[in-house]
Order: structure tokens, then C-alpha cells, then sequence
């Protein structure tokens, strides 16, 4: 299935391939909701496109549109307005869609690190632009993200750099640019006990 991005708004479904109108290709991964790899480079600035792509995104406004879009196709809602409205409404479908993002992302913990202890650094936290860190065991994608996101609606990019470092970069009404940024690696469990 190939997606053509013709803008912001629009997205045309083929292949399993993604085409922005820049030429670029972004591929789909297998057993996901198309929405979470939606992935708006055209409105990134030149310093945010030389990092490398994300392979999660958690957008509730693009799952809410593509949702729409859905529902105007099937006959459910007489216009986007209407479906869009719908699918605000749907707490199925977030949790749904959240479902299949934390189990990719627990599929990639498993793999980067089973053993599941983690050293969080956090840049431009909040309002206040507060950095810090944490220390925390997580082996799966949903107890990772309650323990690093705070605790309000979020829209994030989840980055996995060659050396399994994990970089999230994290929007919110407190953080409307995306300028809060966590850093999460692997550590030892005995490296873990000493930082406790």
C-alpha cells in the first residue's frame, strides 16, 4: 500500500509506502494503524529534518481526521465535520490506537532492552523549560510512557537512533512546539541499583 501526502489534510492510500510531494518514501510498518506513521515532515523546521525519522507517532488530531474520513467513506457521518466529531467522541478508537502503539513500542523495548531499566534525561520540561532525570524499570511501551509523559493529552514522536537510544519528542499545552524532549537509554540492573 503506497500513501500519497498531498498536504496536511490529505492523504491518498496504495502500496505500503508513503510518498511525500517532496519524493521522499516513508515506509509503513506491518500490523499498524496507518494514522500512528503519519508523519508531517512538510511542516518540521530545516534543524528537525536532518534528524532521522520517528518510527512512532501518537497525533490525536490526525487519528480523529483519518477516523472522519473513514466514517464519510462508509456513509456513518454525512460530511468531515460530522465524522470528525464522531471520532472525538469515540474513546474506543483512541484506546484502540493506543493499544497498537504501545505494543509496537513493547516490541522494540524487548529487543533494544530486555532487562527494562531505563535512565530518563528530560530537556524544556513544561512551561517552565526545567531539565532533569529519572531512573525507572519498564518492560513495556504503556508503563514506559506513564512514567516519562505528564499526565495530560500529548502528541509525541518517538525516535530510535543506531545505538537503541530512545529520543521522544513531546508536545502539549504546556510544550505547544514540541521543545520538551526526553532521552531514554538502557542500563544495567546493577547500574540501576547504584542510581537508586
Amino acid at each position: 500500500m503506497q500513501t500519497l501526502l498531498t498536504d496536511r489534510n490529505e492523504a491518498l492510500r496504495k502500496d505500503d509506502v508513503t510518498y511525500l510531494p517532496t519524493g521522499e518514501s516513508i515506509p509503513q510498518w506491518a500490523g499498524l494503524s496507518p494514522v500512528l506513521f503519519i508523519y508531517w515532515r512538510l511542516t518540521m523546521t530545516p534543524t528537525e529534518q536532518n534528524d532521522p525519522m520517528p518510527f512512532l507517532v501518537w497525533d490525536s488530531c490526525a487519528i480523529a481526521e483519518h477516523q472522519a474520513k473513514f466514517l464519510v467513506e462508509t456513509g456513518e457521518a454525512a460530511d468531515e465535520d460530522e465524522g470528525f466529531a464522531l471520532a472525538c467522541a469515540d474513546s474506543d478508537l483512541y484506546a484502540f490506537e493506543w493499544d497498537d502503539l504501545t505494543e509496537c513500542l513493547t516490541e522494540t523495548l524487548k529487543d533494544i532492552n530486555p532487562d527494562g531499566y531505563w535512565h530518563t534525561e528530560v530537556e524544556n520540561f513544561g512551561w517552565r523549560n526545567q531539565n532533569g532525570y529519572a531512573d525507572f524499570e519498564a518492560t513495556d511501551g504503556r508503563t514506559l510512557l506513564s512514567n516519562i509523559l505528564p499526565n495530560t493529552d500529548c502528541n509525541f514522536k518517538v525516535f530510535l537512533d543506531p545505538d537503541n537510544t530512545l529520543r521522544i519528542q513531546n508536545f502539549h499545552h504546556d510544550a505547544p512546539t514540541g521543545n520538551e524532549w526526553y532521552t531514554l537509554t538502557a542500563v544495567t540492573e546493577r547500574e540501576f541499583a547504584e542510581a537508586a
